[in-house]
């Protein structure tokens, strides 16, 4: 069967067909749809033939302004020379912008493996408005031209969204292409690749005084999909069917993917002053001597396989890091402030009733980490909730709230992440703030209580639950973005994103969110009644969150 073929007959029958006639066209079409399950190669052939030469990107038009820039402003005055030479030595490491063509061979091509006998539905058009049909044509002329896009024959499409991106500060509106894989990922089996413990992370890093860190979030586009799952990327354009010859943004399993080609080439390194996470590699050292020989080696390794960083994100010879929630330095490791700075912040004075519902609500939550003497330490706080007693606090109570704070603190900051376990993540808005408790086996790892701005506290009350999703997983992104992640809101209609995603095309903000929430292909939302979210719904009304900012 060809791809022409496939194309026609998976079209619904027209309306014309009668009875007997139209029974044998569905039984025509379903015979159709399952050959072409089982069938790729005839369904993956694109209108022009490619050459598969694993010939390297040309370097000699690649320009280094950003990072010319950078070498000689102040910030870079603070690099110790020896770091800076090394630096300056591979300089071409760090292009502005990525090269035209096909990126060179990797190790691992990535694939898409589909659940058997299972093709997602082709998505419809959506409309545009005059100028996002023009950037829209524009995007696609230049993805074409630097032939990471090309036109095919599929009998599958994802839908394409156009997305305004924040303002670049020069007034200039600027948009983004997002292709919506949601239905495709639904049927994706995701790929499995061992990532390091963390727990064995840290242990490495213990005693080391200096730290670099590249950052690969540019490298989706300089890996190849596999010629043979080509066709399951195409997306429908008003000029007309292409597919991705790169790796897009959006698929699940591309992080996967990704760690597997960063591993494959620092394999040597790793464990020895080299640690790959995802798209951050980490190079660490007890001393600057040290850190040279794996900084170099890197960059070497790097540039001879034209596997580029983002060089703005980029950190070098640092003293002190964030690195994967944990602040890491020379006097030792502890967990990153803002884990648990929404329970720090709250008031150790509360002024009323429902405040101290609102904290005891929180605390009660995690009363089983709390201490044998839990209901002790806190008697004084509840015995101000009885109707028969009148509201007077007291140095007892502000001691009491003292003092259930820290042993919530100190629990948190004990816990040790396993990235290969499910996450939990409860989110509410109040009016006027966001949020949100994270946890894993059901014991707290992470707060978050944010005030809105005077536009936010004006959102629609789906927008500002929509938001307190977005802002947890934006927090926590480094955890969260190749785990599985159960969201719990008590906003229902909330549950429909997804479907809604798939179904029609959004826009604004919400078209921006949906594009950020494609980067958790394994995230699931659920509803959850509001008494079983007390305590990010207790975060987004803590006390000291001013709703008249």
């Amino acid at each position: 069967m060809s791809a022409e073929e496939a194309a026609i007959f998976l079209l619904p029958p027209p309306r014309r067909y009668k009875s007997h006639a139209k029974t044998k066209a569905k039984a025509r079409i379903t015979s159709l749809v399952r050959q072409a399950a089982d069938d790729t190669n005839d369904l993956k052939t694109p209108l022009h033939a490619e050459s598969d030469e694993e010939s390297p990107w040309p370097m000699a038009n690649l320009e280094h302004t950003l990072f010319d820039e950078w070498i000689n402003s102040t910030e870079a005055q603070d690099i110790p020379s020896e770091v800076a030479q090394v630096l300056h030595e591979y300089r071409a490491v760090f292009p502005d912008t990525l090269p035209k063509g096909l990126p060179p061979k990797r190790p691992h091509d990535h694939h898409i493996l589909l659940a058997p006998g299972k093709l997602p539905a082709r998505s419809a058009i959506y409309r545009m408005t005059p100028d996002q049909l023009t950037f829209h044509k524009q995007e696609i002329a230049k993805l074409s031209e630097y032939g990471w896009i090309g036109p095919t024959y599929s009998p599958i499409c994802s839908p394409t969204i156009m997305v305004d991106k924040r303002d670049d500060g020069f007034g200039e509106r600027k948009m983004r292409m997002v292709v919506n894989y949601q239905a495709l990922n639904a049927l994706t089996i995701a790929p499995d690749f061992p990532q390091p413990p963390i727990q064995t992370i840290l242990e490495l890093l213990g005693g080391a005084k200096y730290f670099s860190t590249l950052d690969m979030e540019a490298g989706f586009h300089q890996i190849r999909m596999a010629k043979e799952d080509r066709w399951k990327t195409a997306f429908r354009s008003v000029l007309g069917l292409f597919e991705y010859r790169v790796m897009p943004f959006g698929l699940k399993g591309t992080p996967v993917t990704f760690q597997a080609n960063t591993n494959a080439y620092l394999q040597p390194l790793l464990g020895q002053g080299v640690i790959a996470y995802l798209d951050d590699v980490l190079i660490y050292s007890s001393d600057l001597s040290e850190h040279i020989s794996p900084l170099r080696q890197v960059l070497s390794i790097f540039l001879r396989h034209q596997f580029y960083p983002k060089f703005r994100k980029c950190k070098f010879a640092r003293q002190t890091i964030t690195y994967l929630g944990y602040t890491v330095s020379a006097t030792g490791i502890k967990p990153a402030e803002d884990k648990i700075e929404a329970i720090r912040h709250w008031p150790e004075v509360l002024e009323n009733e429902t405040q101290v519902r609102q904290f005891l609500g929180t605390i009660n939550y995690c009363r089983m980490f709390m201490g044998p003497d839990y209901a002790d330490v806190a008697r004084p706080l509840v015995d101000l909730t009885r109707k028969d007693v009148s509201f007077k606090w007291t140095e007892l109570h502000t001691q009491a709230v003292r003092q259930l704070k820290q042993r919530l603190i100190n629990f948190s900051t004990l816990q040790v992440l396993d990235t290969t376990k499910p996450f939990e993540l409860y989110t509410d808005a109040s009016g006027y703030a966001v949020g949100a408790v994270l946890e894993q086996d059901g014991k707290p790892i992470g707060f978050l209580s944010q005030v809105m701005n005077p536009t936010q506290q004006r959102y629609s009350i789906y927008d500002q639950e929509l938001m307190a999703l977005v802002t947890a997983l934006d927090k926590w992104s480094h955890l969260l973005r190749v785990s599985k992640v159960t969201a719990f809101t008590d906003h229902q209609a909330l549950t429909h994103l997804q479907r809604l995603q798939a179904s029609k095309p959004l826009r604004g903000r919400t078209a921006r969110w949906l594009d950020f929430l494609a980067e958790f292909p394994d995230l699931h939302i659920t509803y959850v009644q509001g008494a079983r979210n007390q305590v990010a719904d207790a975060l987004s009304r803590r006390p000291g969150l001013s709703n008249s900012c």
